[in-house]
Order: structure tokens, then C-alpha cells, then sequence
């Protein structure tokens, strides 16, 4: 064996000496040139991982050159699905968990990886979606439609660096349509529980300038909010009207203009904690951006954003019953300036400069009869942020990226959060990504400045420090065939600090708020894409998740261990086609007190669609297929087996 050893060496220092320098460099050469060769020269033309987003870097690039985790649902996702809110297409996505307390109309909250649902920020063409004058400052997901909207990117993992408070577990990043071409959409849709939607979709473009537009209504009988079964029998009706635009302007191919704007009106009836038939909210909310965008230099561009949203939710008792009276009023407004830079180097390495400007205001009124008024007067707080980030990109397959933000809050003070990411394709068609990263969210005007109250717990503290986190991921993805099966994993991993939460000193009496609380949680997740055949499409994915509140040592309410869900897109025949989701949740936590557990459902939806001809279809949707009976939150009703009918025209 040691004669064989040597024997070796001796030939591998001979073909070395024999070796010229000019063959060494040519084999690093070819060796560099595989090793950092452009994605497709390893893949081959590829049609998902080629789809342009923005929010992992803040500018355009491929998905497939993403370090991050990062789902993608585009228009026509949401065509297909028959999509119309974003709550119903967050909840077939892994990592995420939407809980409703109702079918409609009730509170819809967003938990990303097991964290606390005012810890994704959501934004809308770059404004905020915020309710600044809710109590832990939650967007409330139950009305917010799909008008307009080109896709929905969601990035999940802490994400601070460029998006400033909230970005704590994730964002998702809504987008509104530039019209490329002249079209004219419309359909209506009806079926039980006296449901009708009509929708109205047009858009156009002429000599640089690009308009779109689209307008819902929903009317509905609905179902009683609280379980019916519980002795609820009452319907709680629910309408909805939305309106959304986008208008754009190039004024050269070295500048563009332009301005959205959205808003939805929305009046219910709803339950508190008992069968009420009077009870009526009113919800509204409009957003507005303005944007210019200007290419300085051939790698040099900037832009400027100014973003406006308000929130009005009424709640009134008409006529009010003897013991049962209620009035209450909340106003919200966001404003936020963005300005930034980004700088291309060589089409290799990319920085972003920015700077970030925030104000909130607020106020609300309640009276729940004589001798019994709250009123929080109107308040507000600011916020101001530097942010820098410097990308990496060697031909979509090496890419890595590091940023930094500093912040500093009207009340909670300066501090600062980072980011460092990687990602690398080696040539069998596996890539490795991590990311480790920091993250914040500033105290909200309620916590803050809050009076106490009997009715509604803890006074606000105008001395409280912002809540962090610290959190780290690492997964890998196996592209097959090009994109035609993509099979992804990921562990995350996310510590909380600092989270602010109402102390309670004596049984049904709170001090005020303090930053007191302390999260922990980790998980994993699976997915799947597959094309097996040219005319059928699957999707899956699986979320393992355990959440622990430090404090007390159990788990955070409402976030399942387990949860899967599978989908499938199948081309029947050349006009026909049907889409079916399955989605499953294991038990989840309902009661601090009790410990008490909701149980594991699983429901499927399904829709046939058949195209008449190029400009009209027919199409039949079924909520609950098997009528499943389930709660998404214990105590709160759930649609039984739906069925709708609706047609489109479009040209």
C-alpha cells in the first residue's frame, strides 16, 4: 500500500512539472468560469426562477438569485384562484398562519413563523398598511382586496434593515398593476348565503403614459360571526365596496412619474361576546402614493416616494338595547417619505442608500353609556432612519448581501438593526442560502400615550424602548429539470426581546404598558413545486413551528405545531380546467388560562373554469368542499360548503 502511495506522488509531481503555467492558468480559468457562470448555463431556461422582484434587495432582480425565502403569488395566480383578498392568498403559504374571527368581517390576524401578528408590516404600492391607534398596533388583514394588485411578494425572516419597525418576521410587499397594454375586464359572481361581487378592471397605455383602474363590490348575508352552534343564530351581513388606480408616466427612458391610490368602505354587523342583532362597524381606509424615479447616470438611479394612509373603524349600537350601548371612533394616519440611492458596480455589486421618514397620528372615542366615556386625545410620534446595503451578485448564482440601518424615534430613542445574508448555486442544481439578521418595532401611539381606562385596560408608558429580536435561517433549494420540480427546506430560528405587554397587578386590573415580555421560536419549512406533465401543476408545502412565551413557559396562542396544505392546477382540457387546495391545521392553543386546544381541521376548496371562447368564461367556485365543521379561532363561525357561479368577459 505504501509503494502505491509513493508511486502516485511521484506521478502527480512529474505531470505537475510537465505541466506548463499557461495550463494552470487555463484550468483555474475554466474552473472560476464554472464556478460563477450565469444561472441559466446551469439550468437552462427557466420561467419561475426568471420572475423580477423587489422586495428582498429593494430594486429588480431575478427570484432565483434571492438569498432570502420569498414566495411569489402574481396576477395570474390570482385570476386562477379567483382571488379577492389578501388574507385568502396568505393562508396557502408556508411560514404563515391567518387567523379570522368570522367569515368576514371579523379581526384577521397574520402570525409569520410563529411571531406576534404586529410583527410582519405589510406595505401597499410603499405605504404602510398601519393602524396606528389599534392597541398593539396590528393590521387588521379582514377587508383589504386584490384590486389592481400585479403580484404580492413575501419575504419572510427579520427584515428591519430595509424596511424599518414591524419587518421583524417578514414582509409582504403589494403591488399595483402598470398597464402594458389596453384591456378592458369585468365579472360578477353570486351564490349562497345571498352572495353577489361585481369587479371592473380597465387599463391602457399611449405615448408613455400608463393608466389602470378597478373597482368591487361584495354583498353578503354572511353567517353569525360567534359559532352558531353556541346559540348564535342571527346572520351578520356584510358589504364592501374598493376602488384602486394607478397612473404612470415615462417622461423619458431616463425618468417616470407616477401615483396610486386605493380605498375600501366596508359595513357590517358583528358580535361581541354575545349573539348581538344591532351591533354595526363601519371600516374605511384609503391609501395614496406619489413616486419619481430618475437614472441620474447609466448606473446611478434615484427615487423619491411620498405615501399617505388613513384608518377610520366606527362601532355604534342602533338603536341601543337597555344595558347595551355603545359608541366608539378611531382615526389613523400614517405619512412616510422614502428617498434613496442605488448604485450599480459593473453589474456585479450593488449599493442602496436611503433615508426614511415617519409620522403617526392618532386618536379615538368611546362611550359605553352615561358615566362611562374614554376619550385618548390625539397624539403622535415620528421617525427618522439612514439605511445602507450592499448586494453581491456574480451571474444570479453567488450572491450575498449586507446592510445596516440606524433609526432613531420621537419617544423610543436610536438604535440600530443589521442584516447579512448568502446564497451560492453550485452546478448539480443545489443552492445554499442562511441569512442572520436583527430586528425592531417602535412602541405604537395606543402603548404609548394611552390613558387608562376600566374598560380598556393598561394606560400607554411614554418611556417604552422598542422591541428587538435577533434571528438566523439557513435552507437549501434542488432545482430538477430546470424549474420543472423545485423542492425547498428551511430552518429559522427567532428570539424576542423587550416586547411590550400590559402588566397586570391584581386579577382584572393592568399597570401600564411595559417592556416586559420575552419570545422564542423555531421551525421548519418544506415546499414543493412540480410539473410532471405539461397540463398539471402541484404545489405543497409544510410548516413545523414551536413557539414558547419565556415567561410562562407555553406556547403562543394560535400558532398550529402543524400545518400542510397541497394545491394542483390541472388543465383538463384545452378550455377546461380545475384548481383544488387542501389545507390542513393541527391543534393550536386557544386560552392562556385553560390551556385549552382548538382542533385540527382540514378543509378543501375547489374551481372548475371553462373558457366559452377568448373572451368570455364560466366558472363555479366551492368553499369547504366536504363541509368540514372547524374553527379558525375557538368560539367564532366558518363558512359550511359554499358554492358560487360567476362569469368574466374580458378584452
Amino acid at each position: 500500500m505504501k509503494k502505491i502511495v509513493v508511486v502516485l506522488l511521484v506521478c502527480g509531481i512529474l505531470c505537475a512539472k510537465v505541466c506548463s503555467a499557461e495550463d494552470k492558468d487555463e484550468f483555474f480559468s475554466k474552473l472560476l468560469k464554472t464556478a460563477v457562470s450565469p444561472i441559466d448555463s446551469i439550468l437552462g431556461a427557466t420561467t419561475e426562477l426568471d420572475k423580477i422582484v423587489v422586495t428582498p434587495s429593494r430594486f429588480e432582480e431575478k427570484l432565483g438569485s434571492s438569498s432570502c425565502s420569498i414566495s411569489v403569488v402574481d396576477s395570474d395566480d390570482i385570476d386562477r384562484q379567483k382571488l379577492d383578498t389578501l388574507k385568502g392568498t396568505l393562508r396557502d403559504q408556508i411560514g404563515l398562519d391567518v387567523v379570522q374571527k368570522g367569515a368576514f368581517q371579523g379581526q384577521t390576524s397574520l402570525f409569520t413563523r410563529g411571531a406576534d401578528s404586529n410583527k410582519t408590516v405589510i406595505f401597499v404600492d410603499g405605504i404602510k398598511a398601519y393602524d396606528p391607534i389599534s392597541p398593539n398596533g396590528a393590521y387588521d388583514l379582514a377587508h383589504l382586496t386584490l384590486d389592481n394588485v400585479s403580484s404580492v411578494e413575501i419575504l419572510r425572516g427579520a427584515q428591519s434593515t430595509l424596511y424599518g419597525s414591524d419587518a421583524m418576521a417578514g414582509v409582504i410587499n403589494i403591488a399595483s398593476k402598470k398597464a402594458e397594454d389596453t384591456y378592458v375586464n369585468g365579472w360578477f359572481e353570486g351564490g349562497q348565503l345571498y352572495t353577489y361581487s361585481e369587479n371592473l378592471e380597465l387599463g391602457s397605455v399611449a405615448n408613455g403614459f400608463h393608466y389602470s383602474a378597478s373597482a368591487s363590490q361584495l354583498c353578503t348575508k354572511g353567517i353569525s360571526q360567534l359559532q352558531a352552534k353556541n346559540n348564535n343564530p342571527e346572520h351578520d351581513p356584510y358589504e364592501r365596496t374598493a376602488v384602486a388606480a394607478r397612473v404612470d408616466y415615462d417622461i423619458a427612458d431616463w425618468a417616470s412619474v407616477g401615483a396610486t391610490m386605493r380605498y375600501t368602505n366596508a359595513r357590517f354587523e358583528y358580535d361581541d361576546t354575545i349573539d348581538d342583532d344591532n351591533l354595526v362597524g363601519r371600516y374605511r381606509e384609503t391609501f395614496f402614493t406619489l413616486y419619481g424615479e430618475h437614472t441620474i447616470l447609466e448606473h446611478w438611479k434615484h427615487s423619491l416616494r411620498l405615501g399617505w394612509m388613513e384608518t377610520i373603524r366606527r362601532n355604534f349600537d342602533d338603536p341601543p338595547p337597555a344595558g347595551d350601548y355603545q359608541r366608539s371612533n378611531y382615526l389613523g394616519k400614517f405619512f412616510k417619505l422614502d428617498y434613496n440611492h442605488v448604485i450599480d458596480f459593473r453589474e456585479i455589486d450593488t449599493v442602496v442608500l436611503g433615508y426614511d421618514y415617519t409620522e403617526e397620528i392618532g386618536d379615538s372615542y368611546n362611550d359605553y353609556g352615561p358615566g362611562a366615556v374614554y376619550d385618548m386625545p390625539k397624539a403622535s410620534s415620528r421617525e427618522g432612519d439612514f439605511y445602507v446595503e450592499n448586494r453581491l451578485n456574480i451571474g444570479d448564482r453567488l450572491t450575498s448581501t449586507q446592510g445596516f440601518r440606524v433609526a432613531h424615534h420621537s419617544q423610543a430613542g436610536t438604535f440600530s438593526t443589521y442584516r447579512f445574508d448568502a446564497s451560492y448555486l453550485f452546478v448539480t442544481g443545489t443552492k445554499v442560502r442562511g441569512l442572520i439578521a436583527t430586528g425592531y418595532r417602535a412602541p405604537g401611539l395606543f402603548q404609548l400615550f394611552t390613558p387608562r381606562d376600566p374598560y380598556m385596560g393598561a394606560g400607554g408608558n411614554p418611556n417604552l424602548k422598542p422591541e428587538k429580536n435577533f434571528s438566523y435561517e439557513y435552507g437549501a433549494d434542488q432545482y430538477i429539470f430546470g424549474d420543472k420540480l423545485i423542492m425547498s427546506a428551511t430552518y429559522f430560528f427567532a428570539i424576542y426581546k423587550d416586547i411590550i405587554d400590559a402588566v397586570e397587578t391584581a386579577p382584572w386590573f393592568y399597570d401600564d404598558y411595559k417592556n416586559v415580555g420575552k419570545q422564542s421560536m423555531h421551525g421548519i419549512e418544506l415546499s414543493a413545486k412540480a410539473s410532471p406533465l405539461k397540463n398539471l401543476t402541484i404545489r405543497g408545502g409544510y410548516t413545523y413551528q414551536k413557539t414558547k412565551n419565556i415567561q410562562t413557559g407555553r406556547e403562543l396562542l394560535r400558532r398550529p405545531e402543524n400545518k400542510f396544505f397541497i394545491e394542483w392546477h390541472w388543465e383538463i382540457v384545452p378550455k377546461l380546467s380545475m384548481d383544488c387546495r387542501l389545507r390542513y391545521n393541527g391543534p393550536q392553543v386557544e386560552s392562556d388560562l385553560t390551556l385549552s386546544k382548538g382542533k385540527e381541521y382540514t378543509v378543501v376548496d375547489m374551481i372548475l373554469n371553462y373558457d366559452i371562447s377568448k373572451n368570455f368564461s364560466v366558472y363555479s367556485k366551492i368553499l369547504n368542499l366536504f363541509d368540514a365543521h372547524y374553527e379558525e379561532a375557538i368560539g367564532y363561525g366558518t363558512l359550511p360548503f359554499t358554492a358560487y357561479g360567476g362569469v368574466k368577459v374580458k378584452f
